[in-house]
């Protein structure tokens, strides 16, 4: 009789303790997906919210967390170093940025000086209130306007002067074969 006690008890007692364990399991998963999350920046820290991932470096301290529409928000001060899905952020003073999970759009909704690079190495500065697609589309129209202006090939002798000895040299060039009477 001892002994079928003894077993109850123990076969109660491991019941009880696996069902504690997939509760606390349950409330680790919750917490990661419907609250917030802080870093303390002591080390580097890789959080998958929402399928968007997002990585914050030591000594960088940040709050990933969701809004009403479903949007992830990152807020911070001098996130710099922060990697969200492939693109670094760096900014100084306080930010928020929010991010749309099923875009992986980045709009800067709070900051100065933040700058956005993408993993094809290219940066660009987005404002408070701007995208990153709008403040890389922005960068894309002003790049081909400037290379218009520098393809123009202009010989050396017509540059503006500065005295070097190779426009001078370009100028002694031109004026001899300009005129066959001038003195050698």
């Amino acid at each position: 009789m001892k002994k079928i006690t003894a077993l109850m008890f123990a076969f109660l007692m491991l019941v009880t303790f696996a069902s504690a364990q997939e509760k606390n399991a349950a409330a680790e998963k919750a917490t990661a997906s419907e609250t917030s999350i802080t870093t303390d920046g002591q080390k580097d820290t890789t959080v998958e919210y929402n399928g968007v991932v997002i990585s914050i470096p030591k000594g960088v301290k940040a709050t990933v967390s969701k809004d009403a529409q479903g949007n992830i928000i990152v807020s911070g001060s001098d996130l710099n170093g922060v990697k969200i899905d492939g693109e670094t952020v760096n900014s100084t003073g306080k930010t928020t940025l929010s991010i749309n999970a099923s875009t992986k759009v980045i709009t800067v909704k709070e900051g100065n000086n933040v700058t956005v690079t993408n993993a094809k190495g290219q940066t660009y500065s987005v404002k408070a209130g701007q995208t990153t697609a709008q403040a890389a589309a922005a960068v894309k129209t002003a790049q081909p306007a400037a290379k218009a202006e520098t393809a123009v090939n202009v010989p050396a002798f017509v540059l503006p002067s500065t005295e070097s000895a190779a426009n001078q040299q370009a100028v002694q060039n031109v004026e001899e074969t300009l005129s066959p009477s001038s003195p050698r």
